[in-house]
């Protein structure tokens, strides 16, 4: 266990350093956790791939703020939580507008119907 936690906190320091042969380790060797965590709150694979992508993204911007002393798995599932709930949020948002472009849309051929007599 000793030597598994030296070796995250080695390649968390590489991280630190934007290495990328860091990055890629850590990716690797969190993906299967963070792809579980990310199937929860997406719909499709394709979509948790995204979120996962993301969450990463965050992790490896801001890798500097994480203490070292403390164990990395709370964290990571912390950013990737949060990145899957920005997507949800977004996605929402996305609906919404789309819901209210038909309403719209609606709206006008309603009015142009009503415009008519009975005659006509």
């Amino acid at each position: 266990m000793k030597g598994t936690h030296d070796r995250i906190r080695k390649i968390l320091v590489g991280c630190g350093k934007m290495d990328r042969s860091s990055q890629k380790l850590l990716y690797e060797e969190f993906y299967a956790y963070g792809m579980s965590i990310c199937l929860r709150y997406a719909d499709t694979r394709d979509e948790a791939a995204v979120i996962l992508n993301d969450g990463f993204m965050k992790i490896f911007t801001n890798i500097k703020q994480f203490d070292l002393s403390k164990p990395l798995k709370p964290w990571l599932r912390k950013v990737i939580v949060n990145t899957a709930i920005n997507h949800y949020r977004q996605k929402q948002r996305e609906i919404q507008a789309e819901d209210m472009e038909k309403a719209a849309h609606e709206s006008e051929v309603e009015s142009i119907i009503s415009g008519f007599s009975y005659q006509e």
